[in-house]
């Protein structure tokens, strides 16, 4: 991963955004379950797996839940006792992403950086959000943005369906991990959570955060990640740098009820080893 691991880990709050994004959640509805973070992997809520490998983190003190509503988890026994834990404090979610982020980071504050993560996380560990925090202060930058390697994530899950952002230079899957480092780093984090929505777009993506005009560049395949990174920089008023993760897992969150199979199976493969 860019960035030493060596570097030790500023003071971090944390930020799960756990709010559903429809009414009618396919992971959820598959699952069987009144919310997707409710959804059990590895005989855990989901929502939960992330909470229990945030909790041992080096210098990692509060930490915000956006969501899920409170009529979800009124439904859900297991998530709301698991959520009544030290150092976290759920926040109603409200009607957005981006929305939701905001009231999360509001909630923390401006004392410490934050990491921001997501309830379908489902294979984060502990050892994978210190590294990204690490070298996320590391960094120098507003905002990190956590990338792996497309081709490290198609050889570990060959056929698997995952976001790609292709530049000249490589080719890039997101995982759902954001550090936000000052406090022009978490005015740039409403417009990237904003333009997120369009993931499974690459293109309308690319947009969102670098222009109209650079869209013909980004399809021409004529942007490097670090031309990329210093448009967004320039038009968002703060630098945004990314942190390089090496584990294909990172890029792994779920999805569909396929990538809940899919993080079951994984699980299932590491007791077995």
């Amino acid at each position: 991963m860019s960035g030493s691991s060596t570097h030790s880990t500023a003071r971090f709050n944390a930020l799960v955004l756990a709010a559903d994004r429809s009414r009618d959640d396919a992971v959820a509805q598959f699952a069987g379950v009144p919310c997707k973070a409710a959804a059990i992997v590895g005989g855990v809520p989901m929502l939960l797996r992330v909470l229990n490998a945030l909790a041992p983190v080096p210098g990692l003190e509060r930490i915000v839940v956006v969501g899920p509503s409170a009529v979800a988890l009124a439904a859900s026994v297991p998530l709301s006792v698991g959520l009544q834990r030290d150092r976290v404090v759920r926040v109603e979610p409200a009607s957005t992403p981006s929305r939701s982020a905001g009231a999360g980071l509001h909630a923390l504050g401006v004392d410490a950086p934050v990491l921001i993560t997501t309830a379908d996380h489902a294979l984060l560990t502990s050892r994978l959000a210190s590294e990204f925090m690490a070298a996320a202060c590391a960094s120098g930058a507003d905002l990190a943005v956590g990338l792996v390697r497309y081709a490290r994530v198609q050889a570990a899950f060959p056929g698997v369906r995952r976001t790609v952002l292709r530049f000249q230079d490589d080719a890039f899957c997101t995982c759902n991990l954001f550090a936000v480092l000052t406090p022009p780093g978490s005015r740039v984090i409403d417009a990237w959570v904003r333009v997120e929505q369009q993931r499974k777009h690459p293109a309308r993506l690319v947009a969102g955060i670098l222009g109209a005009g650079a869209v013909m560049r980004y399809l021409l395949g004529m942007l490097t990640l670090e031309q990329a990174l210093a448009r967004a920089s320039q038009r968002l008023g703060a630098r945004i740098a990314p942190v390089i993760l090496d584990d294909p897992e990172a890029s792994v969150d779920v999805d569909s009820p396929d990538d809940l199979l899919r993080v079951e199976a994984i699980l299932a493969e590491r007791k077995r080893s």
